[in-house]
């Protein structure tokens, strides 16, 4: 997978209702545990820009690595226990996270989510 920038801008993609169960603040960990089950998250990437920091594959360009936050934001809960989650409007990262929320909710971790 060739990506060109290390940074890209970030849409609203995903809602998701988190539980008691997970914190919004630990949505993002849990995402990424569960994607690590798929072998996109492994899938080699090459930037155009050299960095201090191994951004080798797509898990780590999407979710981070130390000194190398990636591209994965998300909001706190709202009242209604809603957390809007922003990724790069590309489809290998709605597959990847979309297929985590899948895994997460079967476990009972969220409640429930959506295409923003």
């Amino acid at each position: 997978m060739e990506i060109k920038q290390i940074r890209m801008p970030l849409t609203p993609t995903f809602k998701v209702r988190v539980n008691d169960k997970l914190p919004f603040t630990e949505l993002k960990f849990a995402v990424r545990n569960a994607a690590r089950d798929n072998p996109l998250y492994f899938e080699p990437v090459k930037v155009d820009v050299k960095t201090d920091v191994e951004v080798s594959n797509f898990g780590r360009w999407l979710f981070g690595v130390k000194g190398f936050a990636g591209h994965w934001r998300n909001t706190p809960a709202d009242e209604n226990g809603m957390v809007t989650v922003q990724l790069p409007d590309l489809e290998e990262a709605r597959k990847l996270v979309g297929k985590a929320l899948e895994i997460l909710k079967v476990q009972g971790v969220i409640e429930n989510f959506a295409k923003d």
